[in-house]
């Protein structure tokens, strides 16, 4: 008898905790199972209410949004024992990632839609101003967004939004963010809306190589207001240049008087300065004397054939006096129907580059027909475009001159305490030999037993063209920064001039911050060359050793494609425990290593031990 009393007893305690478990962990899923399903009906009204200027509507959904997200949040804890299953736990916690990234995105787009709904009907010009009015709640938004963007398999799991179009939007919407945040109160200045603006706009083939960028072949003048194009005018740089010949008198860097005979500096070569701040303003100045025009110029925008080649692959191949364009050989093909084909669509020399104008009113008419992912691919190309240096802006509005630079647009020379390497080169009338030339790096650093810090820095260069219409020997003036204070010990390689046996003269100096060594080389089609320096670094970067620590900040030219480096430290320092961010070490032992990788933007090593 008893024996079945106590069967009883078990088995009641069983069922009862069976059944208050079963209420505790299928009572919270029921919940948000029901809250989930309500979010994406929601975000569609928020859409719908948004496309029609409705603020008040749209918050009201933004907030059940809010709530319903919350009531997830909620209920999460209650079956928190999943995080102790190992295949659910990561996911788990990214779903409460998401959850705190969501509900931070209603709360804070409450806010700025909230200053929204109380203006009424909104224009571009209300939108900008109320996010101007909420630095932190942009940036916020700007931090939720990545997040989810980062689970997008999850967004449709919790929230059941696999809408593509939905997912476009957010991803947008985060992109543009992140190009706009950086600008503050200043956006309204750049597209027009305090006063018509006017940029000088500078087209840099870098299929011939100069040290900002490329060659300047093509120039134009960009106006704005009230955040629209008012005009755009795109003309050959030779029509300003011509007009000035013997007139400028003014002094021209050595390298280009010497390897080009140059006896004038004009607009065409105006971008000699490796940092980009000081070459606008070389540009500027030349721009205004050659065109004599007395109208204010707010900024220099420059660009690369690259980044109108990747507009090719969202736009589609395109039909310009003739000429198919498309996105795979755009810069060959434009170089082509300028430099040969131009007689045959009827132009004469003078006038052979108006089709860059023509090909530039086709590319913006076909902006207005793409759509919200074509959009997102157009910042992203913008964003990589800055990141790459393919794009460089400069303001002479001081204080957005400065927000720039923060955002490292701007291509100037950066300041370092670390050790630091810039390797410049720039083509002298070498065509456009650029895109035959393949080049790589190999940094050596050394400690001598006088712990003396000593860089032997290799700069080869492939030549695999030939001689033809657009392509000759590889004529450079090389230009390398390294840190202020360092030594020159030798130079190898270095030319007087191409074809010449005699050896190069070697310039040293101190700019921008850094010691800089100059010299010239040649390489001769189907050939390979190479540069050596050879230099000491200065007593600084010593001190850092003997703290355990060195970094190496390498800046990456603009309009240079991606360059193989490969760095080798051997110091007289233990290294049987270090770190390095470098993805491919090929050689380590107890006093360094070696690692490889490609350049592709700047970058700072970081290496520890």
């Amino acid at each position: 008898m008893k024996r079945n009393t106590l069967k009883t007893i078990i088995l009641l305690f069983i069922a009862v905790f069976v059944i208050y478990g079963s209420w505790l962990v299928f009572g919270p899923i029921k919940y948000m199972y029901a809250a989930s399903k309500k979010i994406p009906k929601a975000i569609n009204e928020i859409e719908r209410y948004i496309d029609n200027n409705d603020y008040v509507s749209a918050n009201i959904y933004i907030n059940q949004t809010e709530n319903n997200i919350a009531v997830i949040r909620e209920n999460l804890k209650y079956v928190k024992f999943i995080k102790l299953i190992p295949v659910m736990g990561n996911k788990f916690t990214q779903t409460e990632e998401m959850l705190n990234a969501a509900q931070s995105i209603c709360f804070n787009s409450s806010i700025i839609i909230e200053s929204l709904a109380e203006l009424g009907n909104v224009d571009q010009y209300s939108l900008l101003s109320s996010l101007k009015k909420y630095p932190s709640e942009i940036q916020n938004l700007i931090t939720g967004l990545n997040s989810l963007m980062n689970n997008t398999d999850l967004l449709a799991d919790v929230f059941k939004i696999s809408n593509s179009k939905s997912i476009d939007s957010i991803d947008l919407l985060s992109k543009l963010l992140e190009i706009i945040q950086p600008l503050e109160n200043h956006l309204f200045k750049i597209l027009g809306y305090e006063g018509e603006q006017r940029y000088l706009l500078l087209f840099q083939n870098n299929t011939e190589l100069r040290p900002t960028g490329g060659f300047i072949g093509t120039y134009g003048i960009l106006e704005l207001v009230n955040g629209k194009m008012s005009n755009l005018f795109i003309d050959d740089i030779y029509h300003l240049d011509s007009k000035v010949i013997g007139k400028l008198n003014n002094e021209v860097p050595d390298p280009l008087k010497k390897y080009l005979n140059m006896e004038e500096w004009y607009l065409r070569d105006c971008n000699w300065n490796p940092n980009f701040p000081s070459t606008a303003k070389d540009c500027l100045n030349l721009y205004q004397i050659e065109s004599e025009d007395e109208e204010k110029i707010d900024g220099v925008i420059t660009l690369t054939p690259n980044i109108i080649a990747e507009l090719f692959e969202i736009i589609g191949a395109q039909e310009v006096g003739g000429v198919l364009f498309e996105s795979e050989n755009f810069t060959n093909d434009l170089q082509k129907a300028v430099e040969l084909y131009y007689q045959e669509r009827g132009a004469s020399h003078w006038e052979r580059k108006n089709i860059i104008s023509s090909l530039a009113n086709v590319i913006i008419d076909r902006f207005q027909y793409l759509n919200v992912v074509d959009y997102k691919n157009v910042i992203d190309i913008l964003s990589q475009g800055l990141e790459r240096k393919d794009i460089l802006l400069y303001s002479n509005d001081q204080n957005l001159q400065k927000l720039l630079s923060k955002s490292n647009w701007t291509g100037e020379i950066l300041k370092s305490d670390t050790d630091y390497l810039m390797i410049v080169d720039s083509n002298l009338a070498s065509f456009k030999s650029d895109q035959y030339m393949s080049r790589n790096v190999y940094y050596q650093l050394k400690q001598n037993k006088n712990n003396e810090l000593i860089v032997t820095l290799t700069l080869n260069y492939q030549h695999n063209g030939d001689f033809s219409w657009n392509s000759t020997r590889y004529r450079t003036y090389t230009r390398v920064l390294v840190p202020q204070g360092s030594e020159l010990i030798e130079v190898i390689g270095a030319m007087d001039n191409d074809r010449s046996s005699k050896k190069g003269q070697i310039d040293a100096y101190s700019k921008h911050n850094k010691t800089v060594f100059g010299t010239f080389i040649a390489i001769e089609p189907g050939k390979s060359n190479s540069l050596i320096f050879k230099y000491k670094l200065p007593q600084n970067l010593r001190e850092q050793i003997t703290e355990r620590k060195y970094d190496i900040y390498l800046q990456k030219q603009p309009g240079l494609r991606d360059v193989q480096y490969i760095i080798d430290i051997e110091l007289n320092e233990n290294f049987s425990n270090y770190s390095v961010n470098i993805d491919e070490i090929i050689q380590d032992n107890l006093s360094g290593f070696k690692g490889k990788f490609e350049l592709k933007k700047d970058y700072l090593i970081n290496i520890d031990w």
